[in-house]
């Protein structure tokens, strides 16, 4: 396989909000040994055995970011759209990571290797600080993440995931559009939630005229409504 055209790579790395500033010496730096990964549904493109790479990013399709337990309970932590990225913490860290990336439908990813991100960032501290915010907000989905499981009802979790979703107006008793970028399933799983109990608490707000829902389409009549249950 020869090497991917510089230009191409260029523009794709900057695609991603960690690097959009950089100007094209610094890109270069990073294009040099970048690869793009094509895969199809279903492909595992990290798990806890892989060795440290660098950085991954998501230039098209849909990957789930998940933790599966021994006896096969899985539990998803995100769904990575593209602009979305992964495997930063390893650009410093070789140990291993317990959680799993997949995806779920075709998908194309750029890897960037991880002994030039290392240069780059050892070069310009502006990237150092840009990495430290990428970490920071993987910290805070992941303890959002947490705290949703752990100390949330059913209720409060749907509730919650289906506001922090909308497409809201000015207006606050106006109706938002959820759509659901995974099926259910996977929704429910990444709120710790069976299917069946993902689907009764939105057939419970569709009840209460909350909601209306057209498979993964769900528009919001009134959001101070739902609010009151979120929280």
């Amino acid at each position: 396989m020869g090497q991917p055209d510089q230009t191409r790579v260029r523009a794709s790395i900057r695609q991603f909000p960690l690097f959009v500033k950089l100007d094209k010496g610094q890109l270069d730096v990073l294009a040099e040994g970048a690869r793009f990964l094509e895969v199809t549904r279903g492909d595992i493109l990290w798990d806890n055995r892989t060795v440290a790479a660098g950085f991954y990013g998501v230039l098209d399709g849909r990957l789930k970011l998940a933790l599966l337990s021994r006896c096969g309970r899985e539990h998803v932590f995100d769904i990575l759209l593209p602009g979305r990225s992964f495997g930063e913490y390893t650009i410093q860290s070789s140990a291993p990571c317990p959680l799993y990336v997949e995806a779920l439908i075709k998908s194309e990813v750029l890897c960037l290797n991880r002994n030039q991100v290392l240069s780059a960032v050892e070069r310009w501290p502006e990237l150092s600080r840009s990495l430290v915010g990428a970490l920071t907000d993987d910290l805070h989905r992941l303890l959002n993440n947490l705290a949703t499981c752990c100390l949330q009802s059913a209720t409060q979790r749907v509730a919650h995931y289906l506001l922090s979703q909308a497409e809201r107006t000015n207006t606050a008793n106006s109706y938002g559009t959820v759509t659901l970028p995974v099926c259910k399933a996977i929704v429910a799983c990444s709120l710790d939630l069976s299917a069946e109990t993902f689907s009764r608490e939105l057939h419970r707000f569709e009840k209460d005229g909350l909601v209306a829902v057209n498979r993964r389409t769900i528009r919001i009549f009134d959001i101070s409504r739902l609010q009151q249950f979120a929280f």
